[in-house]
């Protein structure tokens, strides 16, 4: 039943905002825009919202959180779906990176490392109902508001990408997304791998990543951290994307713990160059390109056993994996990596291709490419 189409163009759409395209998502839509142009031919359709618009989905949210709750991001939705129904585009195929239900959605593939019905399924798991993205505080009915937009689009849309396996085994067994209609296609590495400088390594620094300290479980890391340095007296945590000034003063230099604050992509690869191993066990964690990033710089992790971590990282060849938030099992897993890291360190350094293939955005490109040719449209 493939619907055969003579186009020419992939239409990828997206908010921009008003800043950089390299600093919207972390650099995801950029660097999968770039893979897509260097294979075939793409129009940029930004759709990004204006002052008018931005004051729509504000009041929205404004008049929802009077009635104690919030708008569960339906206000944005609509103001982008407006401005996706003005474009003058052919139909398709579409790129999109949310639920938008409008003239063009027959034609769109969406690319998401998470949905709102596994976020809705699992509000009241430990952790979730904290960290999980835009539903504290909300109300049944706009939770259900959403979901109701997004089943809709889901089910009428081209097709459906996925940053993980485990998020397409979700769309398929829980929402009975047809598995015929959801391709995983991973994610790639937003850093410069090119870059990779392992003479610096000394085995006895830690790495951690992430601005969300609470959600990427900071607290539990500098904790299981600074009682294992009370043992292991030289070792060094370093820690990007928390300042000092956060209130972290009296926890910093006198235990070895660096505070680094926010650093741009650059920075960032001197750190990974410079330490041994990476940990981040997230209280909840959508997918994780941290992970994908610090393997390819050659540093096992030490991540949760929970969501797309344990697909990325390899438990007990080239990573290690704790079950739960407990101290006393991640010191003991960032024990092992000191006392016996130079045999996980090897593994890693032997996937590296592996890593390297699977995880870039020119795979994701030719996943994507692979996808929409498959559904019959000529690009």
């Amino acid at each position: 039943d493939f619907l055969f189409f003579k186009m020419s163009s992939i239409n990828f759409i997206y908010n921009w905002g008003n800043g950089s395209h390299q600093n919207s998502w972390s650099g995801t839509p950029y660097n999968l825009l770039n893979a897509l142009k260097k294979r075939v031919s793409v129009n940029d359709c930004s759709i990004t919202t204006t002052k008018k618009d931005e004051l729509y989905y504000r009041i929205r949210n404004a008049v929802a959180k009077l009635k104690g709750s919030n708008d569960f991001g339906m206000g944005k939705i609509i103001a982008e779906s407006k401005k996706i129904d003005s474009l003058q585009i052919a139909n398709g195929p579409h790129i999109v990176f949310s639920e938008y239900n409008t003239k063009y959605t027959e034609n769109c593939y969406v690319y998401q490392d998470l949905t709102v019905m596994y976020c809705n399924r699992n509000i009241n798991s430990i952790g979730h109902n904290k960290f999980m993205p835009l539903m504290p505080d909300t109300k049944k009915k706009e939770i259900d508001r959403r979901i109701n937009n997004a089943l809709k689009f889901y089910n009428k849309c081209r097709g459906i990408f996925t940053m993980s396996e485990f998020l397409k085994n979700d769309l398929v067994s829980y929402d009975n997304i047809p598995e015929k209609k959801v391709h995983y296609i991973g994610a790639g590495c937003n850093i410069d791998i090119n870059k990779i400088d392992k003479s610096k390594k000394t085995g006895n620094k830690f790495l951690f990543v992430g601005i969300d300290w609470e959600r990427k479980n900071g607290p539990l890391v500098l904790d299981a951290f600074i009682d294992l340095q009370k043992i292991y007296k030289d070792i060094e945590l370093y820690i990007v994307g928390i300042d000092a000034k956060d209130g972290f003063d009296d926890k910093g230099s006198k235990n070895n713990v660096f505070f680094l604050g926010r650093k741009n992509r650059e920075d960032i690869v001197d750190y990974y160059n410079k330490c041994d191993y990476f940990v981040m066990p997230s209280v909840f964690e959508a997918f994780g390109i941290v992970f994908v990033e610090a393997l390819q710089f050659g540093l096992p992790c030490i991540a949760k056993n929970a969501f797309a971590m344990p697909e990325i990282v390899k438990s007990d060849k080239n990573s290690l994996l704790i079950k739960k938030d407990d101290k006393g099992e991640l010191m003991q897993k960032m024990e092992e990596l000191l006392l016996r890291g130079a045999k996980y360190v090897k593994n890693v350094n032997d996937d590296y291709e592996y890593y390297k293939k699977e995880y870039s955005w020119d795979a994701v490109a030719d996943r994507v490419i692979t996808a929409i040719r498959n559904d019959g449209y000529d690009i």
